[in-house]
């Protein structure tokens, strides 16, 4: 069970790597990217306007360059970048889920084992 339980653990880490280190929400910097009211315009048109309070605090990064193609002539114009809480916590939710699934199944196989 302890073999299953480290498992676990480094699953753990990588989701919030993943969470932490993948942002998904880009958008223009907004002049005051520190308050959490400030609206993001996003780059794209096919993405959805969001706020700073939008983002999972720690995963707020305001001076990113914008990536190819999301360039339309304004070469010095900085994107604000962050991961949502909304997704953050469905990922989290949906690891926790499966690795409870997976220790039950674990420890129901392991039952009738000495």
């Amino acid at each position: 069970m302890k073999s299953a339980n480290g498992l676990v653990a480094v699953g753990m880490i990588l989701v919030s790597a993943l969470i932490f280190l993948r942002h998904d929400l880009r958008g223009w910097t907004p002049s005051n990217p520190g308050d959490p009211r400030s609206v993001v315009e996003p780059i794209r048109l096919t993405d959805r306007r969001f706020s700073v309070s939008d983002c999972l605090p720690g995963t707020v990064s305001p001076w990113n360059l914008p990536q190819s193609d999301e360039l339309n002539g304004d070469a010095t114009a900085t994107v604000l970048s962050c991961r949502s809480r909304e997704r953050a916590i469905l990922l989290a939710l949906a690891y926790l889920a499966a690795a409870a699934l997976g220790l039950a199944l674990f420890a129901r196989s392991r039952r009738g084992r000495p």
